[in-house]
């Protein structure tokens, strides 16, 4: 079988280690892609909406979660945080920067081109580790189709989120490699709305 797809999608225009964070992802999900049959993982940015398999998942990656696509489009502020999901809409988004991040340090500083028209401005963000494990995180969401109930587990998923974030080498857990595995081949039909929220100049 092919490499699993996640699809990282940057509708802002972040400047960021992209590479750094593209690798940091595939190390989290390759033993759940090997383990649900696949051959590993393909791990793709991009600053436009990519073409999706059925089975893919997409995470678009958001300054803070004062520019969060899925609060303009779904509604309720989810205040301090470090992702959000709309698990029964296949949303899901991941701040890289924001108020969690100034809370838990580890971060570096980040270019960010999207947010005015011929403006640029500088925030501070997570590590490349830490964005991985977010990403790992709420792709549990998506896949799974849970909400709060996933924080109940051990690992990353579980209610002590924000701990395991302050360790950017902790592992993750085989509850965790288990929990994706079992659902990676789940055809969850991914939100692809983001892109008509963005400010017409970028």
């Amino acid at each position: 079988m092919s490499a699993y797809n996640v699809r990282l999608v940057n509708p802002w225009k972040m400047w960021f280690k992209r590479q750094e964070v593209m690798h940091e992802v595939s190390l989290l999900f390759e033993p759940a892609a090997k383990k649900a049959g696949y051959n590993g993982v393909n791990v793709t940015a991009t600053l436009y909406q990519p073409q999706l398999l059925p089975a893919d998942v997409q995470i678009y990656l958001v300054p803070n979660e004062g520019f969060s696509l899925l609060e303009k489009e779904f509604g309720e502020d989810v205040g301090d945080a470090a992702g959000r999901t709309v698990y029964d809409r296949g949303a899901s988004e991941v701040y890289l920067a924001g108020e969690f991040v100034s809370q838990h340090g580890g971060g570096v500083f980040m270019r960010i081109d999207g947010i005015s028209a011929g403006g640029t401005s500088f925030e501070f963000i997570h590590s490349p580790a830490t964005i991985a494990k977010i990403i790992f995180h709420e792709t549990l969401h998506n896949k799974l189709q849970l909400g709060s109930k996933l924080h109940t587990r051990k690992g990353p998923a579980d209610a002590l989120f924000r701990e395991t974030l302050k360790g950017d080498h902790s592992k993750l857990s085989k509850e965790d490699t288990d929990l994706l595995a079992s659902k990676l081949k789940a055809k969850v039909k991914q939100w692809e709305g983001g892109w008509k929220h963005l400010p017409q100049s970028t």
